[in-house]
C-alpha cells in the first residue's frame, strides 16, 4: 500500500515535489511549494469536500495564472479549526483530525 502523498499523487497527477502531507494522531499537516507568493496572492477554502488554494501574481500590471490546486479532504476533519500560514515560501495548512459537528452517533432504540 502506498503512502497518503502517493494517493493524493494518483488522485490529481500531481508530482510529489509540489506537495507534502505528514499525518499525526491529531492532524494532518498539507505543505504546498508556493514560493514568491505573498499571502494576499493565496485564497484558501474549503467548497464541500475539497480544499482549494488558489494563487494568483501580478506581473508588469497582469495577473498570470498561478497555483490552482484542488485536494479531497479525508473524513473526520475539524473543518472551522483549519489553519493555515505562509512562511519561507512553503503555504502550510493544518487540518485538525475530529468530529465538527457535522457527523454524529445516531443511536437506535
Amino acid at each position: 500500500m502506498g503512502t497518503f502523498n502517493d494517493m493524493f499523487d494518483q488522485m490529481f497527477g500531481l508530482p510529489a515535489s509540489s506537495y507534502r502531507v505528514e499525518e499525526d494522531n491529531d492532524k494532518y499537516l498539507l505543505r504546498v511549494s508556493a514560493w514568491g507568493y505573498k499571502k494576499d496572492e493565496l485564497d484558501t477554502r474549503v467548497e464541500g469536500d475539497f480544499l482549494i488554494i488558489k494563487g494568483k501574481k501580478e506581473t508588469e500590471g497582469k495577473f498570470n495564472a498561478g497555483i490552482n490546486n484542488k485536494y479531497r479532504l479525508p473524513r473526520g476533519i475539524k473543518r472551522k479549526d483549519i489553519k493555515a500560514k505562509l512562511e519561507n515560501g512553503i503555504l502550510e495548512v493544518e487540518l485538525p483530525k475530529g468530529s465538527d459537528g457535522k457527523e454524529i452517533e445516531i443511536l437506535i432504540d
